[in-house]
């Protein structure tokens, strides 16, 4: 059991209670007007069941569980002095865990327990048929290394001072190509990178390589503050265009941003008022698209009113906006229930219709599976009216969650996720899957691949309507060096796996974002910590890595 200061009210300086595998942790703390949340940050080794609890309440308190990047993945919220309970499974990883003063002055206790799970017996049932008249396919086997793409070239980002910087970390954010061959990949650190002092915890940056791989130039988005960039996009001009979150104190709450950089990496114009009305709401930025117009589309997540009204407070609904190429915002809409929903990705067809997903605790389509949250995925028309919404999952702890949305050029919609089902339901336990549905919200396949501990971060599709995903994987796609491996994988128009490759070093890799071009270069960026582009002398801290593979 431990007592907490008052030091541990950000990300930067979460209070560390280190590693939670099969064990049993207790923090107790105080939260006042004058401090008002707390972080903690923990790891567990293995895939786990996740118990967290927070008690002994005299007033008002919420608590949320993030990811490594500080991104949401359950929430309780229930109003009141009412204990707060999140379950849930979760791979080995960092994670935080935030507690927010709703009210008042209270002391709390937060209780989490953390359990191995074993792997299935069964690891590879087939998936349940659709509900459409067109099978499901059958998960594919590993292909052998005879398939190999070829490696154009690979980059390690690290931050300026990387042998002195034993505690810096290196994240990755967006990835864009555009029509010229360029290469735009962006992330945050917690050192210096790019020149200067670092200005806050956290600043975001981003960069440009040629389409031989060498670095154009490399610009930040920094405040004193917490700066993070969740997606990037190009325009045909080369324009780039950037969609992020900059988090301020709970006095002045945090703002979404979205900003556009010429070619050069000059800045056009930046617009940071996107925020709620609701104090201590973080109104956070997750994804960005561009139709064939220019027009700018992004989605996130707030606890309070951005394009309607929440249910009820503090519990977070998903949104979605629409902005000019100038920066003028068309409209926004918000999407929620009394529970709590995320909006992870984001995607545009050819006619400007949006796709956006995430996960739900609540009924955003006809039925709740009975897990603890089930995937979702919703269509709004160009001039935000919502078309319908379509939600599908499995039942006990079972978690699903939307990673990456993707149309083909028939504006079929292609997503990709997660689950932590039971064998025997809609999808196997604890491997990514691939859903095709068209236009209008009718599922045509599903699908999974993989095997136990992989992961799916990121979806695309070729001209061809050939999906490819990234991700990590500790036993797929060959064999590995170290835990986590990156990958990717090519599956055909049907959900059938063609091949897989992994990247491996010694150390913990991971693929975040994928991106083709009109000869089906596959372009990727994600995080190491060995060495895959250059000597990374800081063994196992994380550098950002951005690669090009031809086919």
């Amino acid at each position: 059991m431990a007592t907490t200061s008052q030091m541990n009210n950000s990300l930067r300086s979460a209070r560390n209670i280190g590693n939670l595998t099969n064990s049993r942790r207790i923090q107790r703390s105080l939260l006042s007007p004058s401090d008002s949340q707390d972080y903690f940050r923990f790891n567990v080794s293995s895939q786990s069941n996740l118990t967290l609890s927070l008690t002994n309440l005299r007033a008002n308190a919420d608590v949320f569980l993030l990811d490594s990047r500080g991104r949401l993945i359950k929430a309780s919220t229930k109003g009141g002095t009412r204990s707060e309970l999140i379950q849930t499974i979760l791979n080995a990883d960092t994670y935080f865990v935030r507690i927010l003063r709703r009210s008042g002055t209270t002391r709390y206790t937060l209780q989490l327990n953390s359990a191995v799970l074993a792997p299935s017996p069964n690891p590879n049932p087939t998936p349940s048929p659709s509900p459409t008249q067109n099978p499901t396919p059958s998960p594919s086997p590993s292909p052998t290394s005879a398939s190999q793409r070829t490696q154009e070239w690979i980059r390690q980002i690290p931050t300026d001072n990387p042998a002195a910087a034993t505690a810096a970390f290196n994240y990755s954010g967006g990835l864009a190509i555009d029509s010229f061959g360029n290469t735009f990949v962006s992330g945050y650190s917690n050192s210096p990178i790019a020149g200067g002092n670092q200005a806050g915890f956290d600043d975001a940056w981003f960069a440009k390589y040629d389409n031989t791989g060498n670095q154009q130039w490399i610009r930040r988005i920094a405040t004193n503050t917490n700066d993070y960039i969740r997606g990037l996009s190009t325009d045909p001009a080369g324009n780039i265009y950037l969609a992020g979150l900059t988090l301020h104190s709970s006095s002045t709450g945090s703002a979404g941003f979205i900003a556009k950089y010429d070619t050069n990496g000059n800045q056009l114009w930046i617009d940071n008022s996107l925020r709620s009305n609701t104090l201590g709401d973080i109104p956070e930025v997750s994804d960005i698209a561009i139709d064939r117009s220019g027009n700018l589309y992004i989605t996130g997540v707030t606890a309070g009113s951005l394009g309607g009204t929440n249910p009820r407070n503090f519990t977070f609904d998903a949104w979605v906006a629409k902005y000019d190429s100038n920066g003028s915002r068309l409209w926004i809409r918000q999407l929620g229930t009394a529970e709590s929903e995320s909006s992870t990705s984001i995607a545009v067809d050819s006619l400007g219709n949006a796709y956006i997903g995430g996960t739900t605790s609540g009924v955003l389509g006809t039925s709740n599976a009975g897990g603890s949250g089930d995937a979702w995925f919703a269509k709004y028309d160009t001039n935000g009216s919502l078309q319908w919404v379509r939600q599908f999952g499995t039942s006990g702890i079972g978690n699903e969650a939307v990673s990456g949305i993707t149309v083909d050029s028939s504006d079929n919609v292609y997503l990709t996720g997660d689950t932590a089902g039971a064998p025997g339901q809609l999808w196997a336990e604890n491997k990514p899957w691939l859903v095709k549905y068209n236009a209008n919200g009718d599922r045509l396949w599903s699908t999974q691949f993989g095997t136990f501990l992989t992961d799916s971060s990121d979806i695309a599709v070729d001209g061809g309507n050939n999906i490819y995903t990234v991700g990590r994987t500790q036993n797929a796609f060959g064999s590995s060096s170290g835990g986590w491996n990156a990958y990717f994988a090519k599956f055909d128009s049907n959900g059938v796996n063609q091949w897989g490759e992994i990247l491996s070093t010694s150390s913990e890799d991971r693929t975040s974002a994928i991106a083709l071009d009109s000869s089906n270069n596959i372009y990727m960026s994600g995080i190491t910590g060995g060495s895959l582009g250059r000597t990374n002398p800081r063994e196992p801290v994380w550098d950002v890595w951005v690669a090009k593979y031809r086919q």
